[in-house]
Parts: structure tokens; sequence; C-alpha cells
């Protein structure tokens, strides 16, 4: 198994992107998932695929089997996020620390792993009824907005908190500040994407499980954000004991709590991808803010054109 090392090329590790290895790992359980993984792969990328949800005051109290469907679905995208940003990060934070990691490919295969048994739980936990009654037209665009939502987190992640350190297609050797820095920011990332992830899934796994008025509606849903707004104060807190705030902005060019708030807002993009409802959606995207997300094609955090992203946010042929 090839590991890459800052060491190994000098000051920047070059790390090679490769598609993913959707055909591959289809082909191991056969030609009717294959159709699935294959329509998957060509529709990676997209916007989420159902349709427009019904007004808040109409969504929930789903008969027992649609209410534990959508459970699965918030679950199987919370795991499939998680994980992939745990490969992702157990490289780079390695490389920031002076050691080595597996290889791109390696990291890919594993990542896909996750989107396919992210999509198997759903094919064996809900059914196409199930699906419609959560109001997606048919189970695999539920299946589609899950891997769509799980690649996206980990392209947010990478770029958000790792972007600074990228050159290109490599990784330059950091600092002693840009370790701190970036390191802590990883952190905190680590522990505020699961929190937000599960808080927001338990607001809406309970209103689509029971009978509840609008009012009683929104306070669930407050409630979550306000946890969510005090784990980040916290983190936030924490942060400053080792990054001060000139420091972080130099590398990043915004403060902790705008880079915080972006990637708590993912549990947003998760509610907004696999629960069809209008109260909690993924914030519009914005270029320019160092953050790769859904129709960027890149985000180098400034509108700048001439450098390998221009300002539109797509990749520059040189």
């Amino acid at each position: 198994m090839r590991k890459i090392t800052l060491a190994s090329v000098g000051k920047v590790v070059t790390l090679r992107h490769v598609s993913p290895t959707v055909f591959r790992h289809a082909l191991r359980v056969g030609i009717k998932a294959f159709g699935w993984y294959l329509l998957l792969f060509l529709r990676a990328g997209s916007a989420d695929a159902h349709g427009i949800a019904l007004p808040f005051t109409f969504w929930g109290n789903f008969m027992s089997d649609a209410a534990d469907c959508q459970r699965q679905l918030g679950l199987a995208a919370n795991t499939c996020a998680l994980k992939a940003i745990s490969i992702r990060n157990d490289c780079f934070f390695s490389l920031l620390n002076g050691g080595a990691c597996d290889s791109q490919d390696t990291q890919n295969f594993f990542v896909q792993q996750a989107h396919i048994a992210a999509v198997d739980q759903i094919d064996q936990q809900c059914t196409t009824p199930e699906a419609r009654a959560l109001g997606f037209l048919v189970k695999f665009e539920a299946q589609t907005d899950l891997d769509n939502f799980c690649r996206a987190v980990d392209d947010a992640f990478v770029t958000e908190v790792y972007g600074p350190l990228t050159v290109g297609n490599g990784v330059h050797l950091p600092t002693a500040t840009e370790q701190r820095c970036v390191g802590a920011l990883a952190l905190a990332t680590l522990r505020i994407l699961p929190s937000a992830f599960k808080t927001r899934r338990a607001a809406l796994d309970l209103i689509a499980a029971h009978k509840m008025s609008p009012e009683a509606k929104t306070r669930v849903i407050d409630r979550s954000t306000v946890h969510i707004m005090q784990l980040q104060a916290r983190l936030r807190d924490q942060m400053a004991e080792t990054c001060t705030d000139a420091e972080f902005y130099a590398i990043y060019g915004r403060d902790v709590h705008s880079a915080l708030s972006a990637m708590a807002t993912r549990a947003d993009c998760l509610a907004g991808s696999v629960y069809v409802q209008p109260a909690i959606v993924c914030p519009t995207p914005v270029c320019g803010n160092g953050m790769k997300e859904v129709g960027e094609e890149c985000d180098d955090g400034n509108l700048a054109a001439a450098d390998g992203c221009d300002q539109r946010c797509r990749l520059e042929v040189r």
C-alpha cells in the first residue's frame, strides 16, 4: 500500500485526484446494485433529487414504517459523512504533524465503501412507498440525495479546514502557527459536526414520528438551533486558547466564528437533503468563502482569476 509523506518529495506532496471507484464496488454486489450505483455516479454532485417540499405545517406525523425509513435516511447520511471526513482527516492531520498517510487512491476506496454501505442501508430499510410518503418520487431519489450529501460534506470539510495548506494538488509544509490553528479547527470540526448532525436529526425525526402543532414543531427546531450555537460558542472559546484571532484570520481570511458556523451548517444540509421539508435547508453556496459547496468546481477563498479557480468557482484551464 503506497504512503505519502511531506518528506517524500520535499515541501510539496502531490495528491492525485481520482474518480470514485463505484463500478468496481458495484460489481461485487451484483448487477441489480450496479444499476443503482451507476446512476448514483452519473448523478453525483447534482442538486437534491427530491421535489418541492410541503409547507412545514403539514410535514411529519408519518406512519410508523415511513417514519422509521426517515430515521434510517438521516442515520445513513450521518454515518457516511462522518466516515468520509474521518478518512480525510486521518490523512491531513498526519501530514500536518509530519507523518504519512494512505494514498489518494486508498482514501477514495474507503470513502466509496462508506457511500455504498449507506445506499445499501436504505435499500434494505426502506421501500419505495415509504420513500414516496416522505416526499420522494421513488426510493432511488432518497438514495441519490443521501449520496450527494455525503460527497458534499467530504468536499466541504477538506477545503474549509485544510484548504490553506493546499497548493494546487499538493500540501505545503506547514508553519508552527498553521499547525496549531489548522489542527485546532480540525479538532473543533470533528466535535461540532457529529453533535450538529445528531441534534438536527433528533429534532426532525421527532416531528416525523409524531403529530405536532406548527408552534410545537418550531419550538423543537429552535431548541436544536440553540444547542448547536451553544456548542459552537464553547468550541470558539477553546480554540482561542490555541490560536489567536489574528493568527486564524491570517490563515483563513475570516474569523473563527465564521469558520465554525460554516461547518455547523452542514447539519442543515443534511436536513435539507434527506428530509423533504422547508424548515431547515442547506445555505446557498457562496463562491469565495473557502469552502467547496454544491455546484462549485473549486473554492480558494477569493474571487480572483488566473489563480486556478476563477471568480465563479470554476477550475481554470492553463
